[in-house]
């Protein structure tokens, strides 16, 4: 049956399976529920569907071999966080740990190494089963660990290396935490893609290692 959507600032008619595209497409710009009408006037409320649709972007697991956190690193804390709480609305607690909506959305840390030359960047971290297992296998494909399994209090166990094209990757084996709690909406991470001058090297050394399930937060890896 065809039917008017009216949402703030859009009204558009729709049929059949269209209309849930364009009621996720509506709930992602506007952020707000809304009326439904038949051709006849008659209201149609989805109450159900409105509760997906705000949800739509919350996680509380990732399937391994999915990126699933991001962390900031660099030396000056307090103007990263200023930066990015003004950029992108973050509110950020003591760990430096940023949120959006009071759902956790990325990290800013420092590294290790206080003595490092190295700029400030944006470091992403994979989803896996187990650390361990995932670093012994990353290296036998060529990796260099940089840091072995360690436990993160509760919250998990990370490691990081650096695959064969010289590119600093992390590891989180979830416990407590699994990694961002909002995704895909505004504000948070939507996607993570590795520039490289060798698309087809990178592939060989990154998928045989990492596989999953594709999500909203996979990776591409694109030449530069």
């Amino acid at each position: 049956m065809k039917a008017n959507v009216t949402a703030p600032d859009k009204a558009l008619k729709v049929v059949g399976r269209q209309w849930f595209l364009l009621e996720h497409v509506l709930a992602v710009r506007t952020g707000q529920s809304y009326t439904c009408h038949d051709m006849e006037g008659r209201r149609r409320r989805r109450p159900e569907t409105s509760i997906r649709l705000r949800n739509m972007g919350f996680r509380d697991s990732y399937p391994p071999g999915t990126f699933c956190w991001i962390q900031h690193m660099t030396h000056d804390r307090q103007a990263t966080r200023d930066y990015y709480g003004a950029l992108f609305d973050w509110a950020f607690d003591e760990t430096g740990r940023a949120a959006r909506q009071e759902r956790a959305v990325a990290g800013i840390g420092a590294p290790d190494d206080a003595s490092t030359t190295a700029p400030p960047h944006w470091l992403s971290f994979v989803s896996v089963e187990d650390a361990d297992t995932m670093v012994q296998k990353a290296e036998g494909l060529g990796a260099q660990i940089l840091a072995s399994p360690v436990d993160v209090g509760t919250s998990g166990r990370m490691a990081m290396l650096r695959d064969p094209l010289g590119v600093n990757l992390a590891l989180w084996e979830p416990q407590q935490s699994h990694g961002a709690q909002l995704v895909i909406l505004l504000g948070s991470l939507c996607w993570n893609a590795l520039l490289t001058h060798d698309a087809d090297a990178a592939g060989c050394s990154t998928q045989p290692s990492l596989t999953g399930p594709s999500s909203p937060t996979a990776t591409s890896i694109r030449s530069s």
